[in-house]
């Protein structure tokens, strides 16, 4: 429902969010949305959501080859601050080689865009170094600025941060594992993009100002509480099955049920759910 799209947008830019990643995901642009719909979605955010969220990058694969050209091209006609890849998801790429050969021909496609990498290994299956990929990548992609990274291998992440453009700058990795946020801050990473920052962006820029003032003990438990908490929502359904319903209880933004896949959680289980929201030492309903 594009018509959510403006409040949507005005309540994370008031929370101090100014960046989105529309139709990764958490937006069900992966396996829920056709490729019409997610077009309106990216126009919809373009036109009513750049006020307040200046920053938007697009996700534009998790389909077929020829589509996620397609949705290249049409972002980069909109004007968008990056784009981000998924690997080919069948046949999944067997060697770094054949990823940077994917990502390449769909990068061509908007070729004045960055162009990030999306690797989520959970769902995608690809496990593949991503230290290998940017320093192979690094010379086949001109637009290359960096990689979505919604992985917890911090030996992988370690690796990653010490590899350089071809002008000798760090590419931006962007920490996608809100479970681990923490831990991603003390090896450097100053950026992320994850799901719970929709309904709780200010329990992460705490984090944030924990990490900047040293306040180390703090940090650790409000990370623990916040590693309690995703265990207890992900008792009540999978993934976006569980948070779409946590992002109504605790923002009071109702953006609609999940699409199949997702399941539909139960009226008993959101209100039990509320229930426990409410109870948590993270200060949700601020």
């Amino acid at each position: 429902d594009v018509s959510k799209v403006g409040k949507y947008a005005e309540h994370l830019g008031t929370n101090g969010v100014k960046a989105v990643f529309v139709n990764g995901t958490t937006g069900e642009g992966v396996l829920s949305l056709s490729i019409e719909e997610r077009k309106t979605m990216l126009e919809a955010w373009v036109d009513k959501g750049k006020e307040h969220c200046p920053i938007i990058m697009a996700q534009v694969s998790g389909c077929s080859y020829r589509e996620s050209l397609d949705l290249a091209a049409h972002a980069e006609s909109l004007g968008v601050s990056a784009i981000g890849c998924l690997p080919n998801l069948f046949p999944k790429p067997r060697s770094v080689e054949d990823l940077v050969e994917w990502c390449k021909m769909i990068a061509q496609a908007a070729p004045k865009t960055p162009f990030f990498y999306y690797h989520i290994p959970g769902f995608s299956g690809v496990t593949l170094s991503m230290t290998e990929f940017l320093t192979k990548a690094r010379n086949e992609i001109p637009t290359l600025a960096g990689v979505k990274y919604s992985s917890a291998e911090f030996g992988e992440l370690a690796s990653m941060l010490t590899v350089k453009n071809k002008n000798g700058k760090p590419f931006k990795i962007f920490h996608g594992n809100d479970e681990t946020f923490v831990p991603a801050l003390t090896m450097g990473i100053d950026s992320a993009v994850g799901s719970t920052y929709n309904f709780m962006p200010h329990v992460f820029q705490k984090l944030l100002q924990l990490q900047e003032e040293g306040k180390k003990e703090e940090l650790v438990a409000m990370q623990d509480n916040i590693t309690a908490m995703f265990k207890t929502i992900f008792r009540f359904g999978f993934a976006v099955g569980a948070l779409k319903p946590v992002m109504k209880i605790v923002s009071g933004l109702d953006l609609g049920p999940t699409r199949f896949p997702y399941k539909k959680m139960t009226q008993e289980d959101e209100e039990e759910l509320t229930r426990i929201l409410k109870n948590t030492k993270l200060d949700l309903f601020k």
